[in-house]
């Protein structure tokens, strides 16, 4: 085959044949054959970097394509493929640069520009992405593809209006397209256009039927509308076709009270879901650690971590005393720094430390705090009452010194969470909202962190509390707590204190359905909203109840 070129044409072209019709071993086969014979033949070496890359030998495929482009430093094709393959190695950065260097050889080179937009996408750098893909559409305006993937970084950007715009336009041009059908109802949702979200969730499944994450997103629709048992069938259709779906099925199922199945379910919250990506980081960092699976430890020392929000880990600090019961020797508490010295004084725990801190060497094993309830095998009946948290009385005794020249009733008040929190925007209430209550004579108090009220009638001291041990020695000297949906109502409820809680409509797993107590918190009393976003009939039913109950203490 040496020297005669028009023989080694029609071999490449085979090959091209055989590779385009996915038959890469024989593709392989005619491309050795060229390069036998021609060993610098720079399109046998380009290509089989590409069959070497797509058979699962992305080191191979390197060492063609870097072959290839020594031969031929300023080739398109060469470039392109290096960045698809470092690309499909995960080398974002690295692959960004190659499909640079194509654009400068040929700066309109659409599928090069694609491919900057997608890897900027996947880099986070979300500004960028949409600039590269409206570079995209400027060439090709009927892009169906790039219209999606645009409206996807413009979601990331919080851009909603221009998403679903990108979504319409994905779908004029493309009528049958389930992820765009998908990604429309994910925007439409956010967007309270409850209705049309559910009928592209319904129109991607009626394209796709295993289309996991459309089962997923509408569930989670559904849930929001408390049609639970629809929502659970469609986590768990989700779950069959390989979408991360346990800890939505899991929160759907503790929020019907089924904690048999669904702490089970909880359990896989480390896989794949995105409020877990912190866990995750965590559970890295302890890998050289056995994980608790409720064994007895016999005398040996445990640590138990914080993987989720304050909340979260005030609800579940009421297991620690427990664990001495199943042979912990050390309970050693990894807490954030808002916590450290309010866990440090619960008598169970003998050591707090940071998150990122360095472990104690003599550390037998590690347990994620979540855990707990299903280590303990925990139903309704038998959740650890409360209080489980003490103030030391001389951190009290300044703010009941303090409060003795205010008359009347003490009330805390906490209106807002905190912002970064996914779902804020729907437990948070405007402050003017709640004038109604206001305008009652009792004396209000702010437990609101890093936001001022806007109202004389409410003390705020919140700046001299530095963490939740000193916040709990101010509630402490409280008559009650009047809080959305945030930490300082875990707190108030591990105290013992009374509370009453603002809660949204498709409320929150530990405060399941309908109920108006708490099997979390004795002292606790849920106000529900009866309709999404309707804290106007909330405020004015506690109003109501807290004027009632300064006339009852008035007559009494």
């Amino acid at each position: 085959m040496a020297g005669n070129a028009q023989y080694l044409v029609q071999v490449l072209q085979r090959a091209m044949d055989h590779f385009q019709a996915n038959r890469l071993h024989d593709a392989e086969g005619a491309l050795r054959q060229v390069l036998a014979a021609e060993p610098a033949n720079v399109a046998a070496l380009d290509l089989l970097g590409c069959v070497a890359q797509q058979t699962g030998r992305p080191e191979q495929a390197l060492a063609f394509l870097r072959r290839a482009l020594h031969i031929a430093p300023y080739d398109g094709f060469v470039h392109f493929n290096l960045g698809t393959t470092l690309a499909e190695q995960g080398d974002c950065e690295g692959a960004l640069g190659w499909f640079r260097r194509v654009l400068v050889l040929n700066p309109t080179h659409d599928r090069a520009q694609a491919k900057c937009a997608e890897l900027l996408h996947r880099l986070g750098c979300y500004d960028e992405a949409v600039a590269w893909y409206r570079r995209v559409l400027n060439a090709s305006p009927v892009n169906a593809v790039i219209h999606n993937k645009l409206g996807n970084a413009l979601q990331h950007l919080g851009r909603w209006s221009e998403a679903e715009n990108h979504y319409r336009l994905a779908l004029q041009h493309h009528s049958d397209y389930p992820a765009a059908f998908n990604n429309l109802g994910v925007v439409l949702q956010r967007l309270d256009q409850i209705d049309e979200a559910q009928r592209c969730y319904h129109r991607a499944l009626a394209l796709v039927p295993g289309y996991g994450d459309a089962h997923n997103n509408l569930g989670n629709l559904l849930q929001e509308r408390l049609a639970m048992g629809e929502a659970i069938h469609h986590y768990r259709e989700a779950a069959r076709y390989g979408a991360c779906t346990r800890w939505n099925l899991a929160t759907a199922l503790l929020l019907c009270g089924d904690y048999a199945e669904g702490l089970a379910c909880y359990e896989q919250r480390f896989e794949g879901a995105e409020e877990a990506a912190q866990a995750r980081l965590t559970l890295a960092r302890l890998a050289a650690l056995p994980r608790w699976q409720g064994e007895d430890l016999a005398g040996r020392p445990l640590l138990v971590w914080a993987e989720q929000g304050l909340g979260d880990t005030l609800m579940m600090l009421r297991y620690l005393p427990l664990l001495v019961g199943r042979g912990v020797g050390r309970i050693i508490a990894a807490v954030p720094a808002a916590l450290q010295r309010l866990v440090g004084s619960m008598p169970a725990v003998s050591e707090v430390i940071g998150l990122e801190a360095p472990l104690p060497e003599d550390v037998a094993c590690h347990c994620p705090i979540m855990s707990l309830p299903y280590l303990f095998g925990t139903r309704l009946q038998t959740i650890p009452p409360a209080p489980y948290l003490r103030v030391v009385p001389a951190l009290a005794l300044r703010w009941h010194e303090r409060f003795a020249r205010y008359p009347g009733l003490k009330v805390g008040l906490v209106w807002a969470g905190s912002p970064g929190q996914r779902k804020d925007a729907r437990r948070s209430i405007p402050f003017e909202l709640l004038a109604p209550l206001l305008a009652i004579p009792v004396q209000f108090v702010s437990l609101q962190k890093a936001a001022s009220p806007s109202d004389r009638r409410v003390l705020d001291w919140m700046a001299e509390c530095q963490d939740l041990l000193d916040t709990a020695a101010l509630t402490e000297a409280l008559d009650l707590v009047i809080t959305v949906d945030t930490a300082v109502a875990h707190l108030a409820g591990a105290l013992a204190k009374p509370v009453w809680l603002f809660n949204r409509y498709e409320s929150e797993w530990r405060w399941m359905l309908e109920r108006e107590d708490s099997p979390w918190y004795g002292t606790l009393r849920i106000f529900r909203q009866p309709a999404p976003r309707d804290w106007a009939s909330v405020i004015a039913r506690m109003a109501a109840v807290l004027r009632q109950r300064v006339v009852d203490d008035t007559s009494g």
